[in-house]
């Protein structure tokens, strides 16, 4: 698949209010980010380049234990 169509099948959106917003928030939260710059990085979940102040629904995909914030919390998931 090419990256676009990766992406749209994930429901990845840049939510561009957030992008001076530091890490913590979306992408930059997911242990599947790998960093490659300041606002850039690399899903290893989806294998495509994405922005830390992008998300998707990649975490749905997951197990309600293996769902955790930044600091590795196990969050609980409303579904």
């Amino acid at each position: 698949m090419r990256e676009r169509q990766v992406k749209q099948s994930a429901g990845y959106v840049q939510v561009e209010a957030f992008s001076n917003a530091g890490v913590g928030y979306f992408c930059g939260t997911c242990a599947k980010l790998q960093y490659e710059g300041d606002k850039s990085g690399y899903c290893l979940g989806l294998n495509v380049p994405v922005k830390t102040y992008g998300c998707c629904n990649y975490w749905a995909l997951g197990s309600d234990g293996h769902v955790r914030a930044a600091s590795g919390v196990k969050l609980r998931v409303i579904r």
